[in-house]
């Protein structure tokens, strides 16, 4: 399945840069459905791809993630696109 991770954040961050602004993520300024949902993962979906917005990492993502499959699904693919 398809997933892309922290979309929003990412152009947060880009613009905050552009601007001569910090270069971490800043939380929750930068994670638009998190401020809105509360926790440290929010995900939905459209047309297919899933959109998750998150502050997990390594093996926490990865066990959020699965555990939002159906067991008929194969997992998320991991590899990392730029």
């Amino acid at each position: 399945m398809a997933a892309i991770i922290n979309q929003a954040p990412r152009e947060c961050r880009a613009a905050r840069i552009k601007a001569g602004g910090r270069k971490e993520f800043i939380y929750p300024d930068d994670f638009p459905h998190l401020r809105e949902h509360g926790g440290d993962f929010y995900a939905w979906q459209e047309n297919g791809i899933w959109y998750i917005e998150t502050t997990l990492t390594g093996k926490a993502l990865r066990e959020k993630m699965d555990g939002m499959l159906p067991h008929s699904h194969k997992p998320f693919d991991f590899q990392r696109r730029t």
